[in-house]
């Protein structure tokens, strides 16, 4: 089961009544594949991303339909409140640009990951434990211990991204991840060991991967690229066609920009046990 979006449009409340954020969108993802959603600031890339998982805030109008992986025959916007609530819980995970932001102010990283294992997958307390424990260790913390007691502001913004990661796995059964500009904050050598981790997590679970970011340099590692505009979809692609020659301005532009950066990015290095980037 894979990705299909009809005519999404979002509309954000405002003074003069709704502001329209995205327009249209129509897609088609194959199940286990990844898409890189590119655009300029303000594009409406995070937008597109909370409208696949189902979770735009109140007073938001949607309107099309989103039909997820996991989440079969049925758009997820014609479920009931409750059924929404259960899709999240087990198939959804998310991983935002500023991960020390997620996670509670002054509670230890363990105690926060121990809590979602017990409410996503109806856990006791020690299963719980154990659970998270293994979900640390499968994001590169060789000793959960070296983590476990420290509040968000004893982390690094790596090590941030990566225990946002395990809280992703805490989906029992999770079918799509979406990563939200995840190394928009970090050095080169933390950036290409979360984006190792995201894709590693991607191919041993066959988990449906969302890429968002405003770098074009990334598209490469992905199946598919989507190019947003004014929160308008104006190409999509396979990667390695996109980057030989994209067929819009926008995705023209994003490319030429990467290209002003500088050469591809960091080589992808596997995380090596122990490190805390």
């Amino acid at each position: 089961m894979g990705l299909d979006i009809r005519d999404m449009s979002i509309d954000y409340p405002a003074a003069s009544g709704l502001a329209r954020a995205l327009r249209g969108v129509s897609l088609h993802l194959d199940h286990a594949e990844s898409l890189c959603i590119i655009g300029a600031s303000g594009s409406a890339k995070t937008t597109m991303c909370r409208g696949i998982l189902g979770i735009l805030p109140k007073g938001t109008r949607v309107s099309g339909q989103v039909f997820p992986p996991g989440c079969v025959g049925q758009s997820i916007y014609s479920l009931s409140a409750a059924d929404l609530r259960e899709y999240r819980r087990t198939s959804v995970g998310a991983i935002f640009q500023d991960a020390l932001g997620s996670l509670i102010p002054g509670v230890p990283i363990g105690r926060s990951l121990e809590r979602v294992f017990r409410l996503r997958r109806d856990l006791g307390r020690r299963d719980a434990r154990r659970a998270a424990k293994r979900a640390l260790t499968e994001v590169g913390f060789n000793d959960p211990a070296d983590v476990w007691d420290r509040p968000p502001t004893a982390i690094s913004g790596g090590m941030a991204q990566r225990c946002m990661a395990a809280f992703a796995l805490s989906a029992p059964r999770l079918r799509i991840l979406c990563a939200d500009e995840p190394t928009s904050w970090l050095d080169s050598v933390s950036a290409a060991q979360v984006l190792d981790l995201l894709f590693g997590i991607h191919r041993s679970t066959s988990v449906m991967l969302l890429l968002v970011t405003h770098d074009a340099r990334l598209v490469s590692r992905c199946d598919w690229v989507a190019v947003l505009s004014h929160g308008r979809l104006v190409e999509m692609q396979r990667s390695q066609d996109f980057v030989r020659a994209p067929r819009s301005d926008a995705g023209r532009a994003l490319m030429e920009a990467s290209a002003q950066i500088g050469a591809t990015q960091a080589p992808p290095s596997k995380l090596s046990q122990g490190s805390t980037p």
